[in-house]
C-alpha cells in the first residue's frame, strides 16, 4: 500500500491523510491473510510512526523497487526479513536507514502492461518520467531530500526517454516529470533534459 501524503499541508486546519489509509489498511486485513507492506513518499518521511499507526506488518522507506522484491523473497522462502535496508518490521528495531539504490538505471521503468490497462483512454494516460532523484538542499518546506535522500543520483536522460517512448508503444499523450526537485539543472537527469530528449523523439523517431 502506497503512502502518498501525511496530511494536506493546510496552515490553518491541517488534516491527517493517514487517517483515509487506516480504513484501507483494515479491509486489506480483513479480506486476507497476507502480510501487509507499506511504502511511498508519505510513509518514507515516519517510517516507523505510520508504520505503527497504520497497523502494517512490514514497511518500506527510501526507494521499494529492488527491497521489495528481496522483502518478497524472503517472506516466500520463509526467512526474517529485519534487517534488508530500509525494511521497518512491526514490533522489531527499525533500520538505520532508509533504502536509497545507487543505481538508477538498474531500475524499472515504464511498463508495457500499463499501456494495455490504459489502452481504453489512451488520451488520458500520464507516464511519470524520474531521471533524478534526491536533493543536497535543507529546505524547510521540501522532505525531498528525507525521502530520496541529499546525494542527486541520476541516469541518463536518453536512457529516459528512449526506454519511455519505445515501451509506450507510441501512445504517450502527458509526460508528467516526477524528479521532485528543480536543483542543479545541468544534470543529465534533469527535468530539462529529459523533456528536451522526450520532445527530440517524439519529432524526429526513435534513433
Amino acid at each position: 500500500i502506497s503512502v502518498r501524503n501525511i496530511d494536506d499541508q493546510s496552515r490553518d486546519a491541517p488534516r491527517l491523510l493517514l487517517a483515509q489509509v487506516r480504513p484501507l489498511v483494515e479491509a486489506c486485513r480483513a479480506a486476507t491473510d497476507a502480510p501487509i507492506v507499506l511504502g511511498g513518499a508519505g510513509y518514507s518521511i515516519f517510517p516507523a510512526a505510520a508504520l505503527r499507526y497504520l497497523g502494517g506488518d512490514y514497511g518500506i522507506a527510501g526507494d521499494g523497487e529492488q527491497v521489495f522484491l528481496d522483502l518478497l523473497s524472503r517472506l516466500e522462502a520463509g526467512e526474517d526479513p529485519w534487517g534488508l535496508p530500509g525494511v521497518h518490521v512491526a514490533g522489531r528495531p527499525a533500520p538505520p536507514g532508509p533504502s536509497f539504490s545507487g543505481d538508477l538505471a538498474a531500475l524499472p521503468q515504464w511498463d508495457a502492461a500499463l499501456d494495455r490497462v490504459a489502452a481504453a483512454n489512451p488520451e488520458e494516460l500520464w507516464i511519470p518520467v524520474q531521471g533524478r532523484r534526491g536533493c543536497p538542499n535543507d529546505c524547510s518546506y521540501c522532505s525531498t531530500a528525507q525521502i530520496q535522500g541529499r546525494r542527486i543520483r541520476t541516469r541518463p536522460a536518453q536512457d529516459v526517454a528512449r526506454q519511455t517512448v519505445i515501451e509506450s508503444n507510441g501512445s504517450i499523450y502527458y509526460v508528467n516529470l516526477a524528479s521532485g526537485s528543480v536543483v542543479r539543472s545541468e544534470e543529465d537527469g534533469s527535468d530539462a533534459q529529459v523533456l528536451y530528449t522526450l520532445e527530440n523523439y517524439m519529432q524526429s523517431g526513435i534513433p
